[in-house]
Parts: C-alpha cells; structure tokens; sequence
C-alpha cells in the first residue's frame, strides 16, 4: 500500500529501532502481566527528586507543544504543516474515539484501587483523575510529535533522544498514578504508528507531483 514505508522505517531506525524493542517487550508484558499487577510494581519505585520532575516532565506529551510545531511549521512550509495536522488530527481522534466512545467506562488507577480499597501512592500536589483511563492521550501525543520531529528533522542520528523523550513523557503517566502500562503501551502505538501512516501517506499522495507553494511559508514566500 505505501512502497515508500520501508524505506522511511530504514532512514529513520534511530528512532523506530528502540521504539520495536519497546512494542515487544511491552506486548510480553501487556499478554502476561494483570495490568493491576504491573502497575503496583512499577508504583513502588519513587525518588523526592522525581516527583518534583515528573508532574512538569508529563507536559512534554501535551497537546499545545504539538499545536507550537503546527504555527512554527506553518511560518515556515506549508508542506510539513500540513503534514503534521493530518497527522496529530488522526493521533487525536483514535484516542479521543477510544478513550471516551469505545472504553469510556475504563477507569483510571487511582479509581480502579479506590473501587477496591487499595491504596497507592500518589505524588503530593498532582491533580487526580479516575476515569477515561484507555488509551492513554498524553503518551500517544507524544509519540506523535517525536516520532514527526524524527521524520522531519535531517540529522537521524539523535533519532533514539526524541524516542527516549517520547518513552519519559509516557512513563511518567505511570509514575504520576495517572494510568496503567497497557494505556501507555497503546497510546505509544497509536501515536508512532498514525505519525508514520500519516507522513508517508501524505508524501506519497499528496505531495507526491512537487508544487510551488509546497516548501514556502507565511515567512518564506520565495
């Protein structure tokens, strides 16, 4: 279907490289682990230092960083930022479609645990939330705005820096008690694989003939 798909994946290994290694493991882990189970064990490990650092790192998944490379990209070719919206807006509406149609009823951990009168810890000063659980938004919006930097950016070798920001982001929705594993696990996917499917899509397709206006901006007309 994308010819162009194989070779996008090769140029840009340092990025989808970890990100396979990543999907393996966590498919062991997603089959073979209660998601209650791996939540409790990864929720034990906590530091003072990081839970000043994680409330403000989960922020390198939100939405506005994605609209802030939108504008600059619009400033600058209309080709990448229009790219980049087909792509976010399909990141966008799986989990949205997902987290609040097909699994509305999924409930966050500190939810799940309060249901069974569990305990867990939680970073003091985090604002809690209990429902909407599935899949998790922060960790797909974060792995679309780093896996499109990856593609668009020309030295691929820092490609596995924004994996490993992309996998911080989505790890402190864990770490801040905000969701599972599994959320992350797929909200990972959806993100890498829609910013993938999107960009080759769009290069193939509909910018496939070379037009004038394709590389030009609002601040660079010629």
């Amino acid at each position: 279907m994308f010819p162009e798909l194989s070779s996008v994946l090769k140029t840009n290994k340092g990025f989808y490289l970890p990100f396979l290694v990543f999907l393996m493991l966590g498919t062991i882990v997603v089959c073979l682990v209660p998601k209650a189970d791996s939540f409790l064990w990864l929720n034990q490990f906590h530091h003072p230092f990081f839970d000043r650092i994680f409330p403000y790192a989960t922020h390198l998944g939100d939405g506005k960083l994605g609209l802030l490379l939108l504008l600059g990209l619009l400033l600058v070719n209309y080709r990448l930022a229009l790219t980049a919206t087909v792509c976010f807006l399909l990141v966008l509406v799986l989990t949205q479609v997902g987290k609040l149609v097909i699994f509305e009823d999924v409930l966050r951990p500190a939810g799940h645990f309060r249901e069974l009168d569990l305990p867990i810890r939680l970073v003091e000063g985090v604002q809690m939330h209990y429902n909407n659980s599935f899949p998790s938004g922060h960790s797909a919006s974060a792995f679309g705005l780093y896996s499109f930097l990856a593609l668009i950016i020309p030295a691929k070798k820092w490609g596995w820096l924004l994996f490993a920001v992309a996998l911080f982001a989505a790890y402190s929705r864990i770490y801040l008690s905000q969701h599972f594993f599994n959320d992350v696990y797929v909200g990972s996917f959806i993100g890498a694989a829609c910013t993938l499917l999107g960009y080759v899509w769009m290069h193939e397709k509909v910018f496939k003939t070379p037009k004038n206006w394709h590389n030009k901006g609002l601040l660079r007309r010629k």
